[in-house]
C-alpha cells in the first residue's frame, strides 16, 4: 500500500509536469497523515511491514535448501 501510494505520487508529478511534487516513501507517508484516517492506514501499513519482517525471519530460519 506505501509503494501504491509513492507510484501514485509519481504519476500525480508526471500528470501535472511539476517534479517538485514527487516524493519518496516519506512523503507518501506524511501525505496519508494529513487524511482523516491517516492515522489508522499509518497503523495498517506498519502493521503489514512488521509482518513481513516477522514472515521473513521463519522463511530465512526454516527454509530447506
Amino acid at each position: 500500500m506505501a509503494l501504491g501510494a509513492v507510484g501514485l505520487l509519481v504519476l500525480i508529478a508526471t500528470a501535472a509536469h511539476d517534479p517538485s511534487q514527487q516524493g519518496g516513501l516519506d512523503s507518501a507517508l506524511k501525505a496519508f497523515l494529513k487524511q482523516p484516517f491517516g492515522g489508522w492506514v499509518l497503523g495498517f501499513v506498519s502493521l503489514g511491514l512488521m509482518a513481513y519482517g516477522v514472515f521473513s525471519l521463519f522463511r530465512s530460519r526454516y527454509q530447506r535448501l
